[in-house]
């Protein structure tokens, strides 16, 4: 009994050797993560390779340790290879025999077992390290994307600050823990002492030896441990502390013993009571903050400060461990990359996401009230000249130059942003139209007072600036922006060096010079096939079964990647002839995906495809309709044709020859964006569509505006009346569905009904679900 008392003890003792092993190799893998983050960001930042080597270097211990516990998680466990891994890892010997030990037999024991599965969840954030530092490496081989310098830095700060949790939360784990087994020894002491006093004497100095001996290594784990550590009695004063936390506070030993914690971390005084565990509480409720603290020599930093009540054995008097993180550069780099995302690099100035944001809260504020403000758009006029005749550092001097000149131009309370290359923005606070071209006007003046010298020559500084006033009738931020680039342009176009206030009535010149821009883009995205098919459900109002239709939407593919709906091209498409083409494409390219996919093709029951008023009158697009229905072996109930009220009232004689020939194929009409007219109604009749498709401008407010909800009751009864089904447009809600479904109208169409998506994800769905009854359902 003795023997098993004696053996119970040593394994016991050899366990909290072990926890303390793994609370020392857990230090120094806090100290790898903080130097690989810190270095893999001064690499992102410079360049520097060393920095990555030392990233990396930083990185072969946690990685190391973790492939021994991989090997010793292996069937069957690879020990060697365990014992050499945690060698790399510069484990000492002593205790890497011990971490093999306590791994093999007590990895399902309490405690340690929920150490190891938060070693386990810190293996993601070791590996998007390492991958941060291979993808660093290889953008640094490469032109660096300052977009993705940026994204990765991010990156860095969101895991240090994830993997600093689960390392404190695996230190807390085991410590606890070996407090636990410490409760176990003391009873197990007592109760051997009960059973075996007569006996035990010698074992109790052999036990006292190997406690005395576990204490110095306690000691020493303490002494050397890379975070600071200390014991705090009851009132929070030091009693002991160890050299970190002295070097951390630059400090000796003896100055911090007996002063309180407060005192060297000060915080406000309701927090200093919530701070400190009370009377209860365990080891188990660790109380974690980060308070500010300064070093005796002046330089402030932050800490994390993380206590633990420690309950004494009888009666000694319950006392507090303190662990004190340094976490300024964590700090630091988390206020860095703060200010990154919502300032510009290079000018120190606001950057278009914060002006987005600056404008839109203004909005919020103007909304309802006669607050005014002016938004200005201001486009440098000279800055190629500069970056192409001096290179491109000079174009960033003048940029940085053109930056103070504008802040110094403004108030303090107006804000100055950079839009991107040479645009900046102005925001001009609580100024009327008036008041605000004037003070506008000044930053002109005041650039035009500006000379640019570089390396000899001189650069006068000039720029258009275009002008909004932002007030209560202003729509959104988007809006904003884009009336200020027109009002911009039109500066351009009538000589630079001026300011032009945005009208509305001057937007047809803009207009203009985009369309005929969209002309070669829209030639290049047909040579190129850069056109790409949507589609956006329609279903029946009512609850109940609902047919697989659907309306296809062309987009174009800039050549930069960028999706553009029908909208921005289609007014140039059909000014400038190429409206047709489109179409052409459109109805090929859907009637042989159709056929490809015949299980669909037999769900479908209407594809609604939508023809131009160039191709309404063009005999030969009717032809090629024909003919693409008979190539593909597409029935014709299966498509209906979309045809605007405004096309077919150009030739009534056309829109009549294009629906009776497509009719006899099968194919249904639909008369598009119903109501826009003058004469709708007198046209309806000497149309024989099929369908109705009422204006979106009528149905989007219907919830609200009692006379668009009678011209939607109207359009609907004389539909009904000429036995033709209804649709409406630009559902977006449910109230709206509520209102069209008590009015009858038969189909909805909108954001509210269905979102559109490729014709891909169409195509891959035979079947529609069965019943739609209103809501936003998946498309």
């Amino acid at each position: 009994m003795a023997g098993l008392s004696a053996l119970l003890t040593a394994v016991v003792l050899e366990i909290q050797a072990g926890a303390r092993a793994y609370i020392l190799a857990e230090s120094e893998w806090s100290r790898a993560r903080k130097d690989a983050v810190l270095f893999l960001y001064l690499f992102a930042e410079h360049g520097d390779p060393q920095y990555l080597a030392r990233a990396r270097e930083a990185l072969v211990h946690p990685l190391s340790d973790r492939r021994a516990r991989m090997a010793l998680e292996a069937e069957p466990p690879d020990i060697e290879r365990a014992r050499a891994e945690f060698l790399q890892g510069t484990n000492a010997p002593d205790n890497v025999r011990r971490m093999v030990w306590m791994h093999r037999y007590f990895a399902d024991a309490p405690y340690f077992r929920e150490a190891i599965e938060l070693w386990r969840a810190g293996d993601d954030h070791l590996l998007a390290l390492e991958s941060v530092a291979d993808r660093l490496e290889t953008a640094h081989a490469r032109s660096f994307d300052p977009n993705l310098r940026e994204l990765l830095q991010a990156s860095l700060a969101q895991i240090g600050a994830q993997h600093r949790e689960i390392e404190q939360a695996f230190a807390e784990t085991l410590t606890a823990g070996a407090e636990w087994l410490q409760r176990v020894l003391v009873a197990g002491a007592a109760m051997a002492f009960l059973f075996m006093a007569t006996l035990c004497v010698f074992l109790f100095i052999a036990v006292h030896r190997h406690v005395q001996s576990s204490e110095r290594k306690f000691r020493a784990l303490f002494e050397q441990a890379a975070i600071g550590l200390a014991e705090l009695d009851r009132q929070g004063r030091f009693s002991n502390v160890n050299a970190a936390l002295c070097r951390l506070l630059g400090l000796r030993p003896e100055r911090l013993i007996g002063e309180r914690l407060q005192n060297y971390f000060p915080t406000r005084a309701a927090e200093d009571e919530t701070l400190l565990p009370g009377p209860g509480a365990g080891p188990h409720r660790p109380v974690a903050t980060e308070r500010r603290y300064q070093r005796s020599d002046g330089r402030a930093g932050w800490g994390r400060v993380t206590l633990s009540m420690v309950r004494g054995r009888g009666r000694e008097a319950e006392r507090l461990f303190a662990m004190v993180e340094d976490v300024t550069e964590a700090r630091e780099l988390a206020n860095a990359l703060s200010h990154q995302a919502t300032h510009d690099r290079l000018t120190g100035l606001a950057n278009r996401h914060a002006v987005e944001d600056h404008l839109e809260a203004l909005l919020a504020q103007t909304h309802g009230t006669a607050r005014r403000h002016l938004f200005c758009f201001i486009d440098l006029d000279q800055f190629k000249v500069v970056n192409d005749s001096c290179g491109h550092f000079a174009g960033d001097q003048l940029l940085a130059h053109v930056a103070d000149t504008l802040r110094r131009a403004v108030r303090d309370s107006d804000l100055i942003g950079r839009l991107g290359g040479d645009e900046f923005a102005a925001i001009l606070h609580d100024v009327g139209p008036a008041d605000g071209e004037r003070t506008a006007a000044k930053l002109l003046q005041r650039l035009r007072s500006e000379e640019f010298r570089w390396e000899g020559q001189r650069f006068r500084l000039t720029a258009s600036i275009g002008v909004v006033t932002l007030d209560a009738g202003v729509r959104d931020v988007p809006w904003v922006l884009r009336a200020a680039d027109v009002a911009c342009y039109m500066a351009k176009d009538r000589g630079r060096d001026r300011l032009q206030a945005y009208t509305p009535e001057d937007h047809s010149v803009v207009e203009h010079h985009g369309q005929i821009q969209w002309v070669q883009s829209i030639r290049s995205a047909l040579a190129e096939d850069r056109l790409v098919l949507h589609g956006q459900r329609i279903r029946p109002v009512m609850p109940g079964p609902a047919p697989l239709d659907y309306e296809l939407l062309v987009r174009l593919i800039g050549s930069d990647g960028t999706q553009h709906p029908p909208g921005a091209f289609m007014p140039a498409a059909e000014r400038f002839d190429l409206a047709t083409e489109i179409d052409t494409w459109v109805a090929r390219h859907a009637f042989r995906r159709l056929a490809e996919h015949p299980e669909h093709l037999a769900a479908l029951n209407l594809c609604h495809l939508n023809v131009s008023a160039q191709s309404l009158g063009n005999p030969r697009y009717l032809t090629l309709l024909e003919g693409l229905l008979d190539e593909y072996g597409i029935p014709g109930h299966k498509i209906c044709l979309e045809i605007t009220e405004t096309a077919a009232v150009r030739s009534l004689q056309d829109a009549r020859e294009f629906i009776a020939r497509m009719q006899a194929r099968g194919c249904r009409i639909a008369l598009d964006d119903f109501g826009s007219g003058l004469s709708s109604f007198g046209y309806l009749k000497n149309l024989p569509v099929d369908l109705i498709k009422i204006d979106g401008l009528f149905v989007r407010d219907i919830a609200e505006d009692e006379l668009d909800r009678a011209i939607v009751e109207s359009i609907n009864q004389i539909g009904r009346a000429l036995g033709k089904r209804t649709i409406a447009e630009f559902v977006e809600d449910d109230a709206v569905l509520a209102i069209l479904r008590r009015i009858g109208v038969d189909s909805a169409q909108g954001y509210g009904v269905h979102h559109p998506c490729p014709f891909e994800e169409l195509l891959a769905a035979a079947t529609p679900p069965a019943r739609f009854a209103g809501g936003s359902p998946a498309g």
